[in-house]
């Protein structure tokens, strides 16, 4: 690219060296008129190049005089603006030329001429040519009339002609019988009523009518676009009342009247027709809000009611035009969904970061700590929705400036948004917000509700979501929160929260969050003195791990665990069934498995398989069972009844009639430390409060202490695991309740 940059420059270095010398030895009688204008062509853009080109201002100045068609002075002239731009000595040369083509009655050299002037500065011009251009307002072709009108303007920005000699042709040009004349003059006049609106004032009226016979369709058809009328004359006239209301001239009423005139001729039509109605609620945001809600004919009607559909359009473009017409809006007109941060929190779920920037802004206008509370969920959502880093950081210095009190809403709203927004986050940014959770933590002496609250949300967050997604720093702070404060939780037990902080060590890979994870269940195993079985493997593993951290902590863990008085809790696994179980001749064909709330799915048994819920295998402290049931002690050929200490007798008989009238069934397959069958019949009548009614080789058959109405069957399998199958006769709520009450969700 800049090969091909530098040979271009070169090649026109050389052209102008090549023109220049041929200028120079040539005659102009000798030149064509058309081989002068190619001449100039190619020295206009060696000039743009940045190139001097001084030696062809003469050439241009003649061209524009002797030029032999209208396009060869055309040309001379479009050389003389870009050489002469700057008050050069050669511009007074170009004054009988332009003097003679204002003259002119061919219309063109007539329109060349007022070209020039908007761009050529020269002291002398205003003086030489100020009353021809007012005389080309008579000109009587449309086209002439309006460059007269742009001449005019420009002469009097570079002068110091007096508005008074102005005033009379621009005034007229306002009466024009071509609505494109009419419409040019608007725009010049809305300049020059910035500084001289107050002798204008009496103009006012005419613009009004001007407007009016715009938006009742009363120009020709050839102003449409895109089925608006005139729409730049439109907003000219809105630029005009803006003035006239700041100067406080005329009426504001009849302005009001206007702009609500000029709103509902708006309606329904697309494009240019956003611009008049944006330019409209900016006008109407102007003007006084008391006075503003007594022009309407209904008390109720808020004038800015245009900008809700705005708001809620799904098109992109429409719902930031409506953002943008809310920042002028006074608040005493803003709808009580605008007020409460709804609707503004609504539009933030686009993916787009020109909308975010603008609702945000029409936020902070608002913004408070009760704000923040209502929309806050609102805006986490936005945040799962995209990946907009700019919203975040906004909700987390927000949250962090209103919210001085470190409330339990701080809490989990912080923790939440650290979470959702994943590894998108600056690591020292995401640092600092974690320091001051853990601040406020720490902080908290005589009362546990933040603690509390912190475990629920981090609980809640990695049970629901990959831990590896989430940022390095967030897990870390979830690790310490978890282990630090795990026993504060009122939903969660210690086992549930080992069961998350082991599901995220099978999935992170770094080595500094596996050690803080372990050192977390460190903690927990030592307030609970229970530990999970899958614990083992990756205590194993880690033991081998080169990283000496981890390796140190896997160590103490596995000396922690292997004492007594530590019990093992059997850890959920997956298995699938592929051995076969003991034949049972009424067992049904299919299983129904039962959600919480009792629902239940059929599903093929040669298609099914297991998921493996945890049981303890010994009562702890913290068990919810009823201690003082009696003990019973079985062998192998256990007698039907013969050691039953339930109000409910039962025999083997009555047991296998029920089993096969019974229709609700579940199947669930747990881990067990125990081969023998007796052994485990034993331990669990004592753990789950059941009546063993027989033991038969492998399996055994029992009913619940309290109640007939559950019967259960239990059958060893092979790698230490056993099937427990749960009937009952109609009501799938009493299996819930039995899982429920032993832990065996």
């Amino acid at each position: 690219m800049m090969t091909q940059a530098k040979s271009k420059t070169e090649e026109a270095s050389h052209v102008t060296e090549e023109l220049a010398n041929l200028m120079h030895k040539m005659g102009l009688p000798d030149v064509s008129s058309t081989r002068m204008r190619d001449y100039l062509i190619r020295l206009m853009h060696c000039y743009m190049l940045g190139y001097a080109v001084d030696f062809s201002i003469i050439y241009a100045i003649m061209a524009s005089q002797s030029g032999e068609t209208a396009s060869d002075r055309r040309a001379g002239y479009l050389a003389c603006t870009l050489f002469l731009a700057h008050d050069h000595e050669l511009g007074i040369m170009l004054i009988n030329t332009l003097q003679r083509d204002l003259k002119s009655q061919n219309y063109l050299d007539r329109c060349s001429a007022l070209n020039a002037i908007c761009y050529l500065e020269h002291t002398e011009i205003v003086d030489s040519l100020l009353a021809l251009v007012v005389a080309c307002m008579e000109f009587p072709k449309q086209v002439v009339r309006k460059k007269a009108i742009m001449a005019l303007y420009f002469l009097f920005e570079r002068s110091n002609i007096p508005i008074d000699q102005l005033e009379p042709p621009l005034r007229l040009s306002l009466e024009d019988k071509d609505s494109s004349v009419v419409f040019a003059s608007l725009s010049i006049w809305k300049l020059i009523l910035v500084d001289h609106g107050e002798r204008c004032k009496d103009l006012l009226p005419t613009f009004f009518a001007i407007h009016r016979k715009i938006i009742e369709n009363r120009i020709h058809k050839s102003f449409i676009y895109h089925g608006v009328y005139a729409p730049w004359a439109q907003m000219d006239c809105l630029s005009i009342y803006n003035i006239f209301l700041d100067l406080n001239i005329g009426s504001p009423k009849e302005i009001y009247i206007m702009i609500m005139e000029c709103l509902e001729s708006m309606e329904k039509k697309v494009d240019a027709a956003f611009a008049v109605v944006l330019e409209c609620v900016k006008l109407l945001s102007v003007m006084d809000p008391t006075l503003l809600a007594c022009f309407s004919n209904e008390p109720d009607k808020n004038p800015f009611e245009v900008l809700v559909n705005y708001l809620n359009a799904s098109n992109l473009n429409l719902k930031y035009l409506g953002l943008v017409g809310m920042m002028y809006v006074d608040h005493s007109f803003w709808k009580d969904d605008w007020l409460d941060g709804t609707l503004i929190a609504g539009t933030l779920r686009t993916c787009d970061d020109t909308i975010t920037a603008q609702a945000i802004q029409n936020l902070d206008t608002i913004i408070d700590h009760k704000i923040l509370v209502h929309i806050s969920q609102d805006l986490i959502e936005a945040l799962k929705s995209s990946e907009n880093q700019t919203l975040a950081y906004w909700l987390l210095n927000r949250i962090m400036e209103h919210d001085t009190d470190r409330e339990a809403w701080f809490i989990e709203t912080v923790i939440e948004i650290l979470a959702v927004t994943a590894k998108r986050l600056d690591d020292d940014y995401v640092e600092t917000q974690c320091s001051v959770l853990k601040e406020a933590l720490l902080g908290e002496v005589q009362d546990t509700k933040l603690r509390e609250c912190s475990v629920n949300i981090i609980y809640k967050l990695i049970k629901s979501n990959n831990s590896n997604t989430f940022s390095p720093l967030w897990v870390q702070f979830a690790f310490w929160t978890l282990g630090e404060n795990g026993y504060l939780s009122n939903l969660y037990s210690e086992i549930d929260i080992m069961k998350q902080l082991e599901k995220c060590l099978m999935i992170i890979k770094d080595d500094d969050l596996q050690t803080c994870g372990l050192q977390a269940i460190k903690r927990c195993i030592l307030r609970s003195k229970t530990w999970l079985s899958g614990l083992e493997k990756i205590l194993k593993e880690y033991k081998r791990s080169p990283v000496p951290e981890k390796q140190q902590i896997a160590r103490e863990l596995l000396e922690i665990i292997s004492d007594v008085e530590f019990e093992k809790q059997l850890q959920e696994t997956d298995y699938t069934l592929s051995t076969a179980i003991t034949a049972n001749p009424n067992k049904p064909t299919t299983i129904n498995h039962f959600s919480k709330n009792g629902t239940g799915r059929s599903t093929s048994l040669s298609n099914v398989q297991q998921h493996i819920p945890f049981i303890q295998e010994t009562i702890n402290n913290s068990a919810q069972l009823n201690n003082s049931s009696k003990k019973h002690m079985y062998d192998s050929n256990l007698s039907l009844g013969s050691h039953h200490a339930s109000d409910t007798e039962m025999t083997t008989k009555e047991f296998g009639k029920l089993w096969v009238e019974y229709k609700i069934e579940e199947k669930r397959v747990f881990e067990c430390s125990v081969h023998d069958c007796s052994k485990l019949a034993k331990r669990l009548s004592k753990s789950w409060q059941i009546d063993v009614i027989q033991v038969i080789g492998q399996e055994f058959i029992a009913i619940e202490t309290s109640s007939a109405a559950l019967l259960i069957h239990v059958a060893m399998l092979p790698q230490n695991l056993f099937q427990l199958t749960l009937k009952t006769e109609s009501n799938p709520d009493q299996i819930h309740s039995f899982l429920t009450t032993r832990q065996l969700q």
